[in-house]
């Protein structure tokens, strides 16, 4: 076909990227079973439950650190309350 959107194609399929996805979300995957404590739960659950660990891990991390770095008088600039650190990149 000629006319969009029927025109329009996506291109050569890249394996290496879907590939990777695959392996991201397996990951993801594995690291809810972990946390999850029910037995019978959809992918999606497992995912978000690891998506979920993944980001009180790291908040963990960055409470920590910002703890350090206030203890040692250093100046940070951002995002320093902890009631905000879901806000830090």
């Amino acid at each position: 076909p000629d006319e969009p959107p029927y025109k329009v194609e996506a291109g050569t399929f890249i394996y290496e990227n879907v590939s990777g996805m695959d392996a991201a979300v397996r990951y993801l995957e594995s690291v809810g079973r972990n946390f999850l404590a029910e037995n019978n739960r959809s992918r999606r659950d497992n995912i978000v439950a690891g998506m979920n660990a993944i980001r009180d891990y790291e908040l963990m991390l960055a409470r920590e650190m910002l703890k350090v770095l206030k203890d040692c008088g250093a100046t940070i600039y951002g995002v320093a309350d902890e009631a905000r650190l879901h806000e830090r990149v």
